[in-house]
């Protein structure tokens, strides 16, 4: 089952849209953004819900989720093994894992009844580069999507606790459907996570710090006090401290267009010595030795040198586009 195979995907009857939100180097030629996927409503009866349908979730909550099952085979197939609970970099089932801690972050931008998820600082990351919730009735209804595949849930509420039911997705068709349970506990945002961020291997850095106490940090917004330029991408004046300190010559990113976060920082370095420098730190800190590193989140790139003249560069990159 390939999750990077076709343009939509079916789960319980229902056609789902892919949502593209990558930015193409800020030159403004972007294709049309897609409305968001609809929310599945096929699913099993969840415990009714003691609160109004009105109020949307807020805050952070801890997730647990129960084992795959397989709740319906393809027809004339063999069953497929169902995912596993282990979060294995590069796996084709690396899309149906939730993070386990989440926050409930305020309105969608492209559609306020949405409620925007997004993963707390230090916490596990998730590879699925849309994800949100809406509250139909007595339900609240989530979404995890990395655009061909993932995870969509309906809950009901259960105390100060959500619980209920999720499926994962695919866009291949027909494709067996695997089910298990999913429980949210509010947790408060500033407690310890359940899986931190270093879990994730390889350990690749995701920020990059600046001369001023700064940072560019993937998948987050650019902080409002750096200063920057367009040419063609668009360059964040300053220089480089820290892990990627060296005499950088230039610090260009590219930016999600829809939500304005992080997808790529770019580094080059006119002195070899200290691009070789940096290397030495990655190598000695995280291991990294070869000229591309990536994890279920995060990718680094070392391109390879053309000739002398050629500028030795370093790219960090977001893989949620």
């Amino acid at each position: 089952m390939n999750p990077g195979r076709g343009h939509g995907f079916l789960t319980s009857g229902l056609v789902l849209t892919a949502a593209t939100l990558s930015a193409c180097d800020g030159r403004g030629d972007h294709p049309p953004v897609p409305p968001p996927p609809e929310m599945v409503q096929l699913l099993p009866p969840v415990p009714t819900a003691t609160r109004p349908s009105s109020e949307t979730p807020g805050g952070c909550h801890d997730v647990t989720v129960g084992e795959w099952l397989v709740e319906k085979l393809v027809p004339g197939q063999e069953p497929e093994p169902v995912p596993t609970a282990e979060l294995v970099p590069g796996s084709t089932h690396s899309h149906t894992e939730i993070p386990p801690r989440i926050e409930f972050a305020g309105p969608v931008a492209w559609d306020s009844s949405y409620t925007e998820i997004v993963v707390p600082k230090g916490a596990l990351p998730s590879v699925h580069n849309d994800m949100r919730g809406l509250v139909v009735d007595d339900s609240l209804y989530l979404t995890f999507s990395t655009g061909f595949a993932g995870v969509q849930a309906r809950l009901g509420r259960l105390g100060e606790a959500w619980t209920g039911t999720a499926r994962w997705f695919v866009d291949v068709v027909p494709h067996q459907i695997n089910v298990r349970a999913m429980n949210l506990t509010p947790v408060p945002c500033d407690s310890p996570p359940p899986v931190s961020i270093d879990a994730l291997r390889p350990p690749i850095p995701r920020s990059v710090e600046l001369e001023g106490g700064n940072a560019i940090t993937l998948w987050e917004p650019l902080p409002e006090s750096v200063d920057t330029i367009r040419a063609g991408r668009l360059y964040v004046v300053g220089r480089t401290t820290g892990l990627f300190r060296g005499a950088t010559d230039s610090i260009s990113v590219r930016l999600d267009l829809l939500r304005g976060l992080v997808e790529s920082i770019t580094l080059r370095y006119p002195n070899a010595d200290a691009h070789a420098a940096v290397l030495a730190r990655l190598r000695d800190r995280y291991g990294l030795s070869a000229s591309f590193a990536r994890n279920p989140v995060t990718r680094l790139s070392v391109p390879r040198r053309r000739g002398a003249a050629a500028e030795p560069s370093i790219e960090l990159s977001d893989s949620r586009r």
